[in-house]
C-alpha cells in the first residue's frame, strides 16, 4: 500500500506515525499536586499548614500522626518580603534599609537644587549695566550673559533630572506598598507585578543614558570674564569707581552658583547610584507571592514554631507580625480514659417500709416491707477505660473501636459499693459511645422476710442485702484530658 503513495505522502505518513509513537506527544503535563490542609488530611498523608497573613485566627494547634511530613506555606506575601521559619523568640539581624537610604539620597539632592534660582531681575540688570558701560572696550557684557544662561540651563537640567529620580522613587514605593496591584488570584498578582516591574526597569534604563549637566564651560567663562576685567581694570575704574566692586560681586555670585551646581551634581549622582541599586534589586527580586518551607516531620513530640516575614532590604518586621503555632506529632493513643454517664436497664430499686390501710388494726394502718423507689432506667456517673482494637478513617475523622471497661459508684441503690461495665466503645475524636453489660447491685429484703410482711415492732433496722446482677447498658463519655 505504501508503494502506491507518492514520496511526499510517504514522508507525511511516517512523520505522523512517529509523532503518535513518540512518548511525549499528546501528553498533558500533570498539574502540581496541592497538599491538603493538615486539619483535613488523611492519617500520615503529606499535608500543609496554610498561613494567610491578612486572615484572623492564624496559628493554633495542628495534630498529625507520627512521621507525617508537614509543609508550611504562607500566601499571599509581598515579593519585597522574605519569610523565615524559626524557633520562638528568634531575633532578626538588623541591616541597613537600602530603600530608605535611596529616599534619603533623593531628599539630600533636593536641598542644594532648591537653592538654585534664576537670578533676580535686580541681579540680572546689575550684570547688564556693568557690561554696558564698557562695551566699547571689552566683551564683558557678552561673557556675563553667557555665564548667566549656562547656569540657568544647568540648574533647569538638574531640577529635571532630580524630578525624574524622585518620580522613580515614588513608583518603586507604590509598587512596594501594593505589589499585588489589587489582584485576587496569585497568578494574576504575579503577572501584574511582573509587568509593572519590567516597565519601571525599562524606564530606569532609558534614564540611565541621560547625560548630566556640563558646568565646565561655566567655570571657563568665569575665568575668562575675570581676565577681561583685570585687563580693562583702568578703564573700568576711570569710567565708574563703583563699577569694579559691582563686577567683582557679580563674579562672586556666579562662583557661588557654580559651587551649588557642583554640589547638586554630586548629590544627584549619589541619588542616581541608589536608584540604580534599586533597579538591580527589582530585577533580581523573585515575583513569588507565596513561600513554602521544607517539609518537617517528627515523632511523639510537640513542636512550637513561628513564621515571620521581614523586608528584604531593611530586615524590618512585616505587617503580619509573627505567627506562632504548634504541631503535635503522635499516633492515636492505645488506651483512653473517658468520663460520662451510663444508662442501665437494671431497675433502680430501694427496699423500705410503708404504711398501708388495715381495717383490723387499732388505728386502721399497718407497716409492711415494700419497695420505696423503683425505676426502669438508671443514669449513673461512670468512668471508662477504652483500649483501642481497631480504627478506620471516615469523612475526615478517625472512628475507633475499643474494648471498654467501666467503673462507678451508683448513688441510686443506697450504697457505696462499686459497680462495673464491660463492653465495647466507638470513639470519634474525644467523644465515646459505650455498649455492653452493666454489673450492678440489686437490693433484696433480708432477714427471711418477704415484701408485704408486717414490720415487727421490735425491728430497729430493715435488713437489706445487695447482690450483683447484669443488664444491658450504654454510655456516653468524653476523653480526659481533651486531645
Amino acid at each position: 500500500m505504501l508503494r502506491m503513495l507518492t514520496p511526499a505522502r510517504r514522508s507525511c505518513f511516517f512523520l505522523f506515525f512517529f509523532l503518535l509513537e513518540y512518548p511525549g506527544f499528546g501528553e498533558t503535563p500533570e498539574p502540581e499536586k496541592k497538599l491538603p490542609a493538615c486539619s483535613e488530611s488523611k492519617p500520615k498523608e503529606d499535608c500543609q499548614i496554610l498561613i494567610k497573613p491578612s486572615a484572623p485566627g492564624n496559628g493554633g494547634t495542628y495534630r498529625v500522626r507520627n512521621g507525617t511530613r508537614v509543609t508550611v506555606r504562607v500566601e499571599p506575601i509581598s515579593p519585597f518580603e522574605k519569610c523565615s521559619l524559626a524557633v520562638k523568640d528568634r531575633q532578626p539581624i538588623v541591616e541597613e534599609n537600602a530603600f530608605e537610604a535611596f529616599l534619603a539620597a533623593i531628599a539630600q539632592a533636593g536641598v542644594p537644587i532648591a537653592l538654585l534660582r534664576t537670578p533676580s531681575g535686580k541681579q540680572a540688570s546689575a550684570r547688564v549695566k556693568a557690561g554696558t558701560q564698557i562695551a566699547a572696550t571689552s566683551d564683558i557684557n557678552i561673557l556675563l550673559r553667557t555665564i548667566e544662561d549656562l547656569e540657568n540651563k544647568a540648574s533647569a537640567q538638574l531640577r529635571d533630572q532630580y524630578e525624574k529620580v524622585r518620580q522613580f522613587g515614588d513608583r518603586i514605593a507604590a509598587l512596594r506598598q501594593n505589589p499585588s496591584l489589587n489582584k485576587k488570584e496569585l497568578s494574576d498578582m504575579k503577572e501584574a507585578f511582573h509587568a509593572a516591574r519590567k516597565k519601571i526597569i525599562k524606564d530606569i534604563d532609558a534614564f540611565l543614558g541621560t547625560a548630566p549637566p556640563d558646568v565646565s564651560l561655566v567655570s571657563a567663562q568665569i575665568t575668562e570674564v575675570t581676565k577681561q576685567i583685570n585687563d580693562h581694570l583702568a578703564d573700568i575704574v576711570n569710567s565708574d569707581p563703583d563699577l569694579l566692586a559691582q563686577l567683582y560681586q557679580t563674579i562672586s555670585d556666579a562662583r557661588a552658583t557654580l559651587g551649588q551646581l557642583n554640589t547638586g551634581l554630586s548629590d544627584l549622582k549619589n541619588a542616581e547610584t541608589k536608584l540604580y541599586a534599586q533597579r538591580d534589586f527589582l530585577e533580581t527580586l523573585p515575583d513569588k507571592f507565596s513561600v513554602e518551607f521544607p517539609q518537617y516531620s517528627d515523632t511523639n513530640s510537640v513542636v512550637k514554631q513561628e513564621v515571620s516575614c521581614v523586608d528584604r532590604q531593611s530586615r524590618e518586621p512585616a505587617a503580619m507580625g509573627t505567627i506562632t503555632y504548634t504541631i503535635e506529632f503522635r499516633d492515636l493513643p492505645r488506651a483512653a480514659v473517658s468520663l460520662g454517664i451510663l444508662l442501665s436497664m437494671l431497675d433502680k430499686r430501694e427496699i423500705g417500709a410503708a404504711d398501708i390501710k388495715d381495717p383490723g388494726s387499732a388505728n386502721g394502718f399497718k407497716t409492711v416491707f415494700s419497695e420505696t423507689d423503683r425505676a426502669g432506667l438508671q443514669i449513673i456517673p461512670f468512668s471508662f477505660l477504652n483500649v483501642r482494637l481497631w480504627n478506620f478513617w471516615l469523612r475526615g475523622r478517625d472512628i475507633v473501636l475499643s474494648a471498654c471497661e467501666g467503673f462507678g459508684i451508683n448513688p441510686n441503690n443506697g450504697g457505696k459499693d462499686p459497680e462495673f461495665f464491660s463492653g465495647i466503645s466507638f470513639g470519634i475524636k474525644d467523644f465515646f459511645v459505650q455498649i455492653g453489660a452493666h454489673h450492678g447491685r440489686w437490693q433484696e429484703l433480708g432477714g427471711g422476710f418477704s415484701l408485704g410482711d408486717t414490720v415487727p415492732d421490735k425491728l430497729d433496722k430493715i435488713l437489706v442485702s445487695r447482690r450483683y446482677t447484669t443488664h444491658f447498658a450504654f454510655g456516653l463519655s468524653y476523653h480526659i484530658p481533651p486531645k
